[in-house]
Order: C-alpha cells, then sequence, then structure tokens
C-alpha cells in the first residue's frame, strides 16, 4: 500500500522512506538513525500542530469570558474538550488534559511551544514542563519562567531526560516564585497519609507518602533487612523486600527461608531494624544553608527541594556538611578557586572534588532512560584514558 503521505518533507523521515528501507542501496545504518531523529522531530511537530488547533478551538468556543474552573450552567471548556474527545477518540479526561496543556503553551509558555515545533522537545517533555509549571499559571513571572526554560532547553542539543527536565523546571520555578513552591510543599507534607488497595489474586498494595528524607531512610531499612539472608534464600529481592517491609511495620520475624541447619544468615530481633548506615546527599549553596540566601536544593535521587527543607536537613543532629572547594583553599584574583582534576598520585583517577563537581552537576545518570541517581553511579572518562601514555588522553578535563 502506498504511503499516504508520498510527499512527506525530509524534516519527518531524514530522507529515509519506510518503503525502501528494504532496500540496500536506499540507506545506510547512520541514515537509518537519522531518520528515527528526523521521525521524532515530525511526530513533535505534529504534537505542537494539534496544540494549535485544541487552542483555536477554545478560542472560538469559549474565548476569554471563561475560565477551566469556573463553575457555569453551560462548561464552555468541557464542551470544547468533548469535541476534541469525539474526534480523537478518546476519554473526556484525556480531551480536557489535552485542552488544557494547549491553553498553557499558547497563554504561558509560548517560547517552550515553539521548541516543541522544531522538534528540540518532545510531546513527553512538554507534558512534563507543563505539569511543572502550574505553580506560576497566571502569575507576572510566568514570561521569565518560560524565557529561562527556553534558555536551559537551547544549551542541549541531546535529549532529555525525564528526571533532569523536571530538576531543571523545578529550579526555575522556584527561583522565580519561591513562596508558591514553599506553600505548595507544606501542603503536599500536610497531605501524608498511608493506605492500601487490593489487586485482586489475594493480593494488595501498601503505599504511603512522606518526605523526601524519610522515604529514603525507609527504603534503606527495608533493602538492609531483605539483604540479611543467605545466598540460598529461595525469594527474590523484590520479595524478600516484601516480607521485609512488613516485617519492619508488624515486629514479627523476618527469617531466612533456605531450610539450612547451617545457615550463615544474621536476621535482627523482630520490632528491630538492622544495623545500617543511610546517607542521604543534599546539594545546596552555602547561603541557603547559612540563611543568608534562598535557592533551591536537591536530594540525591528525589529531586528539588526549598531553601527551608535544605536548613531542616542541616539542622539534624547526624548532618555532616562538606563543602566542594576544602577549607584553606586560596582564592584566584578574580575570585575563584583551581583544584586538581585527578588524585596526584594517579592521574586516572578523578580528585575528590571533580568527582563530586560530576555528580552534582549531572544529579542523575547520563545514560538515556537510566534513573539512578549520580551519587550511585559509575564515574568514568569523557575519552579512553591511555594506561600506557597518561598524558596522551583519556584525563578528566580542568
Amino acid at each position: 500500500m502506498a504511503s499516504p503521505w508520498p510527499d512527506l518533507p525530509g524534516f519527518y523521515t531524514g530522507g529515509v522512506r519506510a518503503d525502501r528501507v528494504g532496500d540496500p542501496a536506499d540507506a545506510g545504518i547512520n541514515d537509518l538513525v537519522g531518520g528515527l531523529i528526523s521521525s521524532v522531530r515530525g511526530q513533535s511537530y505534529l504534537a505542537w500542530h494539534d496544540y494549535q488547533i485544541a487552542a483555536e478551538l477554545h478560542a472560538r468556543l469559549v474565548g476569554d469570558s471563561e475560565r477551566p474552573d469556573d463553575l457555569l450552567l453551560k462548561d464552555g471548556f468541557a464542551d470544547c474538550a468533548a469535541r476534541i474527545s469525539l474526534s480523537l477518540c478518546v476519554g473526556q479526561g484525556e480531551a480536557e488534559k489535552l485542552l488544557h496543556r494547549a491553553l498553557a503553551l499558547r497563554d504561558r509558555l509560548p517560547q517552550v511551544a515553539e521548541r516543541l515545533k522544531i522538534g528540540r522537545i518532545t510531546d513527553e517533555a512538554v507534558r512534563k514542563i507543563v505539569a511543572r509549571t502550574d505553580l506560576v499559571d497566571g502569575q507576572p513571572c510566568a514570561a521569565d519562567v518560560d524565557r529561562d526554560m527556553v534558555a536551559e532547553l537551547d544549551l542541549h542539543d541531546g535529549t532529555w531526560s525525564m528526571h533532569r527536565l523536571q530538576t531543571m523546571c523545578d529550579r526555575i520555578v522556584f527561583r522565580h516564585d519561591p513562596d508558591a513552591v514553599r506553600e505548595a510543599r507544606r501542603r503536599a507534607k500536610d497531605a501524608r497519609r498511608f493506605w492500601t488497595r487490593p489487586t485482586g489474586d489475594g493480593m494488595a498494595q501498601v503505599s504511603a507518602t512522606m518526605t523526601a528524607e524519610n522515604a529514603l531512610i525507609a527504603k534503606a531499612a527495608v533493602n538492609a533487612l531483605a539483604t540479611a539472608t543467605c545466598e540460598e534464600d529461595p525469594r527474590t529481592l523484590d520479595q524478600r523486600r516484601s516480607d521485609a517491609t512488613f516485617t519492619l511495620l508488624t515486629g514479627n520475624v523476618f527469617e531466612c527461608l533456605c531450610g539450612r541447619e547451617d545457615c550463615d544468615a544474621v536476621i535482627p530481633e523482630p520490632g528491630t531494624a538492622p544495623a545500617s548506615t543511610v546517607v542521604i546527599h543534599v546539594v545546596a549553596d552555602e547561603g541557603t544553608v547559612k540563611g543568608t540566601a534562598q535557592n533551591a536544593g536537591f536530594i540525591a535521587g528525589q529531586g528539588v527541594i526549598s531553601d527551608e527543607q535544605v536548613r531542616d536537613l542541616v539542622a539534624r543532629p547526624d548532618a555532616v556538611i562538606r563543602p566542594i572547594v576544602p577549607t584553606g583553599t586560596p582564592m584566584n584574583p578574580d575570585g575563584s578557586y583551581t583544584l586538581p582534576a585527578t588524585q596526584p598520585s594517579n592521574p586516572y583517577r578523578p580528585s575528590t572534588a571533580l568527582d563530586t563537581f560530576v555528580r552534582v552537576r549531572d544529579g542523575y545518570s547520563v545514560i538515556p532512560g537510566d534513573t539512578t541517581s549520580a551519587f550511585d553511579a559509575d564515574l568514568d572518562h569523557v575519552e579512553e584514558f591511555d594506561h600506557e601514555h597518561p598524558g596522551s588522553g583519556g584525563r578528566p578535563p580542568t
């Protein structure tokens, strides 16, 4: 069957025609990969096209006389979404979400919308950006948030992981409206709760919301107990984690199920968590830590936090503060500091300062789709290290 779009521009396909990809003379490996990249750009353009149409439908059917949160006998927003729902064969709720994003791009994030149009970001990224910037909807700083957002997007030619994109959005929103972020955090903390949900087949799900640091501590306690069994325990790690969670919540006995008389597992007494050290990496500038600045912080593996939460964590009796620049390091005339990039005795190993800097800079693994915290990931050289001639390449940048 012929393509429904026989004259589709190369912008969408990278010049690779789907009906000819089996022809060895049609495209090489790099051309095929480039065709996939172009297809993603084309999908971004089509998503922008959909949002443009949805926003225009809203302008014609509703105009400026009604907002989505208005309570009217005749809900024009819902009526507009209903037309989209029927045309796209999606539910009313999904259509309303699409319309909400369309209006956000038109009114709050027009420059972000342009980046979607040219394929610099994907529709998935737009959904994340719209959701993370809802706090500034209708605020005077909305245009500044839009401007700063695209300034960050334009710095990178590659793809954005959703974790790094969320971190970027949250930092920018906090920079322009910290009070809104603090209030949102207070509401979220006040709304923390515990609940269960049946999942069928005699099983159920146990869930709870809590502060990010408490979640990390709880996770470490569950992992420590789940890994206290011997290697012959027949359960998977996830199964042991489930059993360990029940044990810690109820004070029941957690046992190794290997069945061996000579089992060497060391299981803590019921009602007690295994001894373990939990390290939570919190990144913040010196002024915020001391209370002289009001900048956002970052919890490794969790995301951006408010300045108030940074100081709450710093005030904990078990908090350890370690500056990237060691105390006593001489300052350069321009106010900067110069630190060694490698360990003096081994040019293969990065210095502590460089190691920490890279992890702080990236936040998460740079491998696409990998959500591992940078503090739990391996650090590697940008260029392969030449062990025979250390000075010829592979050394970390200074």
